[in-house]
């Protein structure tokens, strides 16, 4: 039976390797590059930009796991930003991979159906501002509150607001404001 190194320290979600429970130690288990280098940024921001998922770019061996990257989006203002506009071309990159699909002829139509809506559903997720469905929140049309004031309000306050609703208007005519003291004194 093959046994998987174990650490003695908790880092991860424990495992059982036949009756024996240990904790993996994911990264010193897969040897992933944790250290950001602007070689490694600059192949895993091209390759998002060109629409290639994370955790598949994530997978090739010279590169980092897929938590770590996101561990650096938490970290690095300035990567998050770099990362999202790689992230917003990729979604236009996909877009083309959707018309590429649709044109194949070696696909069923069921199957290029399938990819092509996954590639969609994932683009409207990543680029809202450009592929996500559009909501219009404009009103149109009245809106009436009397009938609910009706039903809320006290009897007393209805026939108050009717009275008043049949009294005149009092007209305002602009005029000098006064005090309430007079200017006989001077």
């Amino acid at each position: 039976m093959a046994t998987t190194a174990v650490s003695q320290e908790r880092t991860e979600p424990a495992i059982v390797v036949g009756s024996a429970v240990g904790y993996l130690d994911y990264k010193a288990a897969r040897g992933r590059p944790s250290i950001k280098t602007e070689v490694m940024v600059d192949e895993l921001l091209f390759r998002v930009s060109g629409g290639e998922p994370l955790r598949q770019i994530c997978r090739d061996d010279h590169m980092p796991a897929f938590q770590t990257v996101y561990e650096w989006l938490a970290d690095d203002e300035a990567f998050s930003g770099r990362f999202a506009r790689a992230r917003e071309i990729g979604t236009h990159a996909t877009a083309d991979d959707c018309v590429e699909i649709s044109d194949r002829g070696d696909m069923r139509e069921r199957d290029r159906h399938v990819r092509i809506d996954t590639r969609l559903k994932l683009i409207e997720k990543w680029n809202r501002k450009d592929y996500g469905q559009k909501q219009d929140v404009n009103h149109s049309g009245t809106i009436s509150l009397e009938a609910w004031v009706l039903e809320a309000a006290p009897p007393q306050q209805i026939e108050k607001a009717r009275l008043i609703d049949q009294s005149p208007a009092i007209e305002h005519r602009p005029g000098p404001i006064e005090t309430g003291t007079s200017s006989e004194s001077d």
